[in-house]
């Protein structure tokens, strides 16, 4: 079990890192994310609280699993885990 909850909501590793790393563009002259710059304060607070909805894992709702069908319920339970259901059935 020392493998279990080291994905999150996308399939994605923690020890990978990120996933979508921030880039300089020497071309346009700027950084991959600076379009955050431009968001409204509106915008910052509804990407902020969809970030927070989907903080979560298969981890959470099934912390101590003790079969494999335990976290494929789960995932079949919670569509919005399926990914990471898969992703640790997998690992």
């Amino acid at each position: 079990m020392s493998v279990y909850g080291n994905y999150d909501l996308t399939g994605q590793k923690d020890q990978d890192g990120d996933p979508c790393p921030r880039t300089w563009d020497p071309l346009r002259q700027c950084w991959s994310d600076d379009w955050k710059n431009y968001l409204y304060d509106v915008e910052i607070k509804e990407r902020d609280q969809r970030y927070k909805e989907f903080n979560y894992r298969v981890a959470d709702k099934c912390p101590d699993p003790k079969k494999i069908m335990d976290i494929i319920d789960t995932g079949i339970a919670d569509p919005m885990l399926a990914t990471n259901a898969i992703a640790e059935v997998l690992e």
